[in-house]
């Protein structure tokens, strides 16, 4: 394994290796004393102490020298080229971003959206109107979807096409939609699917929701017992669902006391032992998760602690935990503790930072998206080295949304932002454009869009 991955760097890096091993063995089998000139041991001993200070000085520095550049199991090989990209972009100057590659991002997915998916996508049969919802809000983030004469032929036919996919979803009777024709209505899809009628955002698209077929379902799936929801009937229960459920009811203004009771107390009960959130209680932290606990805190209409509770040790931990996913080196957020980064943490972990108010820099995680994220036949995936996919495309876009609008940003040269397109503004705890949001709040609750209606300190519109 390590002589594989030598083979993958440059001249210069194997020289390292070949010095710093040398080096270590000297010290390790005679001592600092015996290690030659131009090796480790050379600048080791500038460090004044006692031998086994210098000794514990050499390995410290090898382990952080060896750790980053060379020692990789075999499931890091993707991560090790990924971070030998970012080594070549710290030191050519961390304000290079790739231009958004918007032309080829759409194509991308106007294919799926008028033409045939390739057979790999029988897997998300019952995923139906999660594909619609990926498409249709990364077109939406690119400026596809308006109302202008400058919307194509195309998409005009694929949102057609998609509105007749998802009434072909509904479930008898208009309670809820399954994941496909046929299937048992399901909140997941059911979520995605308004989400996405949303995004299209005209009559016919928002006439085939029926919400008070929609609110008796919802009243099933509650378990007065716990206050969280279940996925379907006799499914499991967990704070996916929680969210899912809340976010479909505060959107389509049918929350009420009966549906809400209880889910405060259950969303408290998630929290790990490091801070962050699971799916159930006692389950490991999770970004997904501890976003889907924080959005639906605010679909609820919970603020964040305020005064002397703010420095509750809860909410400082949340915030570190939260505040820890996003890598320094990379950019990006990784999902759990001791994982990967993955660009469609740009946005789970990405919205948890305006939902929390916990600042975080803009700038590095667009760096992650543009530079690393973007494929380059279309689409954009999780990491260099992976295929493209709509989950990622959406979510990555969604990501460097929340990172232009809602992140901090240090001063760039002129030319270092002047390729790097402004997408539509997302909504962090529905995750849908802040205009189509608007005008969907008009349709469903006869009123304005204001922050108040999501807890009202958690962000600005």
């Amino acid at each position: 394994m390590e002589s594989d991955v030598v083979e993958e760097l440059d001249d210069t890096r194997a020289e390292f290796l070949t010095r710093a091993s040398r080096a270590l063995h000297t010290v390790f089998d005679h001592g600092l004393d015996d290690t030659g000139p131009g090796e480790l041991g050379g600048f080791v001993k500038a460090n004044h102490g006692t031998e086994k200070e210098q000794l514990d000085t050499e390995r410290r520095l090898f382990e952080v020298d060896f750790d980053r550049w060379v020692l990789r199991t075999s499931d890091q090989g993707q991560q090790l080229r990924a971070e030998d990209a970012d080594i070549l972009d710290v030191h050519y100057g961390s304000q290079y971003r790739a231009p958004l590659d918007m032309k080829r991002h759409v194509e991308f997915l106007t294919r799926a959206a008028y033409g045939t998916l390739s057979a790999d996508y029988v897997a998300l049969d019952a995923s139906q109107p999660w594909l619609c919802y990926w498409i249709l809000h990364a077109l939406n983030l690119l400026g596809q979807l308006d109302e202008t004469e400058n919307e194509s032929d195309k998409i005009k036919k694929a949102k057609r096409a998609f509105v007749a996919r998802l009434t072909q979803c509904r479930a008898l009777g208009g309670r809820g939609f399954g994941g496909g024709p046929g299937q048992m209505p399901h909140v997941a899809p059911t979520f995605a699917a308004l989400c996405a009628l949303v995004t299209i955002g005209d009559e016919q698209a928002l006439g085939i929701i029926d919400r008070r077929a929609i609110y008796t379902w919802l009243v099933t799936l509650k378990n007065t017992q716990t206050g969280a929801f279940r996925v379907c009937a006799y499914g499991e229960e967990d704070v996916r669902a929680t969210y899912c459920a809340l976010a479909v009811a505060r959107l389509l203004n049918i929350l009420d006391d009966a549906l809400a009771k209880g889910c405060e107390d259950f969303i408290s009960s998630l929290v790990s032992f490091d801070g962050g959130m699971g799916g159930e209680p006692g389950n490991e932290a999770h970004g997904g998760y501890t976003y889907c606990a924080l959005a639906a805190r605010c679909l609820l209409g919970s603020s964040l602690p305020s005064g002397s509770d703010t420095e509750s040790s809860q909410f400082m931990r949340l915030a570190h935990w939260t505040a820890s996913r996003h890598a320094e080196m990379e950019g990006g957020f990784s999902g759990r503790t001791n994982k990967l980064v993955d660009s469609c943490y740009a946005f789970w972990l990405g919205a948890c930072c305006p939902i929390l108010g916990v600042p975080f820099c803009g700038d590095s995680l667009e760096r992650y998206v543009l530079n690393y994220g973007q494929d380059e036949t279309g689409g954009l995936r999780d990491k260099p080295f992976m295929y493209p996919d709509f989950y990622h495309t959406c979510y990555a876009l969604s990501g460097l949304s929340i990172a232009q609008h809602y992140g901090y940003h240090r001063a760039r040269h002129a030319d270092s932002q002047a390729h790097v397109a402004q997408l539509k503004k997302t909504h962090p705890v529905i995750n849908v454009s802040i205009d189509k949001l608007e005008a969907a709040w008009l349709y469903f609750h006869g009123r304005p869009l204001t922050p108040s209606d999501f807890g009202g300190r958690y962000f600005t519109l």
